[in-house]
């Protein structure tokens, strides 16, 4: 089913009559210190102060609300459509399942549990929780609200544009994280329909970036998922999905952010704004600092989606020291992580082999992780734990050239 940005942005507009006496109109906070070197005005469109710790509810309260959602309903989450939806099908008295991943955060997993609804937890990832439900779904027993490929949910999504138009005269710029394409095409749509000049950045995670990838092909195609810290935008995408043709409509740029990048912006936001956000909410921060430089004079506003952390997230960031030894080439990166168990070695040999790291582990007392495939040499996650540091080798597989434009799409790779 093909639908335009127009129709999502009227659609967005009747999803806010709906919703908007169960959702909180979220602040948009003027940057304390973020972009005052670069001369930059930025503002923060916290939907980490949402009702349900972020913006998921508004898409699933459109949906939810939507004359489609009868019957047993069944969705699948990484947590925070899992938390919207279940707060919906509570205040609308809705039948509802959450399929979760099995990696699911666990103050996410007891916050869907709180709200009475079902629960199964499958796989290692959202996509093959996505999947599973659906499977559920085709033996007729249920009907299934995906978290981003329905219109319905798009359009609630927008309604976040719609609030930033009220709040702010112009717009030059906004950062939006990327991961299935809801958020971006829901928000994208509304303002490319009312405020056309504004320009829309799409932010990837370099370990899960079905989306980036997908747009870059000019079709959905199977990327590779890893570990990340913004793992509430992590996970593949539905071959049928509309938010493809609605992210390409509206972006005018993808930036890509690797680990450290993200881990920096989590700690930015924390000590330089006083901001507590996950990981997927500072991707957006990540990729307005690549391009800061270029923005000067100009008004960007940085969507933060989401703020449900564990309650030691703070000191778990703040104990990580992330340093990198890069040895770049078609078949290895080296590099070093630094936290409270002290220096690893710099020197891993064969990375990608079955001894990988068997040195470093035994010179810092954690053990190299299984080496992964990535696409970018450097691409990598400190999964911080109290006491320990662990080190991850990555061989790279071979990196073809990043067109400069894909059709009207320009695509940043920083």
């Amino acid at each position: 089913m093909q639908i335009s940005l127009q129709e999502i942005a009227a659609n967005a507009i009747q999803a806010r009559r709906r919703i908007r006496h169960h959702i909180y109109k979220t602040p948009l906070i003027p940057a304390r210190r973020i972009g005052h070197d670069q001369d930059a005005k930025v503002l923060f469109k916290a939907e980490n102060f949402q009702l349900t710790g972020s913006f998921k509810i508004r898409g699933a309260l459109s949906k939810l609300s939507s004359p489609s959602a009868q019957g047993p309903l069944i969705t699948a989450s990484s947590g925070n459509h899992g938390i919207g939806a279940s707060f919906a099908a509570r205040v609308l008295a809705k039948n509802l399942t959450v399929v979760l991943p099995e990696t699911v955060v666990q103050t996410k997993l007891e916050n869907i549990k709180s709200f009475g609804v079902d629960v199964i937890l499958h796989g290692a990832e959202t996509g093959l929780a996505e999947r599973h439900a659906q499977q559920l779904a085709s033996s007729g027993s249920y009907t299934y609200i995906s978290p981003y490929n329905d219109a319905e949910v798009i359009a609630g999504q927008g309604t976040i544009g719609l609030e930033i138009l009220e709040q702010l005269d112009e717009i030059d710029n906004i950062f939006i994280s990327m991961g299935g394409g809801g958020l971006l095409s829901g928000v994208g749509s509304v303002l490319k329909s009312f405020s056309p000049k504004t320009k829309i950045y799409g932010v990837s995670a370099s370990n899960s970036k079905a989306l980036a990838a997908s747009l870059m092909a000019g079709h959905v195609v199977e990327t590779d998922h890893f570990p990340t810290l913004a793992e509430a935008v992590a996970g593949g995408i539905d071959q049928n999905t509309i938010t493809l043709p609605l992210a390409k409509a509206v972006v005018d740029y993808v930036i890509e952010c690797n680990e450290a990048e993200i881990l920096r912006s989590v700690k930015a936001l924390a000590a330089q704004e006083n901001i507590i956000v996950e990981g997927s909410a500072a991707l957006a921060l990540a990729g307005f600092n690549k391009v800061a430089e270029k923005l000067t004079g100009q008004t960007s506003v940085i969507l933060l989606c989401g703020g449900n952390v564990d309650h030691d997230y703070i000191q778990k960031v703040n104990t990580i020291e992330v340093n990198f030894v890069q040895i770049c080439s078609s078949r290895e990166a080296k590099f070093v992580f630094t936290g409270d168990t002290g220096r690893l070695p710099a020197e891993v040999p064969n990375v990608g082999g079955a001894g990988a790291g068997a040195g470093a582990g035994a010179g810092a007392g954690a053990g190299a992780e299984k080496a992964q495939y990535v696409r970018d040499s450097v691409a990598t996650l400190v999964r911080a734990k109290s006491t320990m540091t662990r080190l991850i080798g990555v061989r790279s597989q071979e990196v073809s050239p990043v067109p400069r434009a894909v059709s009207e799409l320009d695509y940043i790779h920083l």
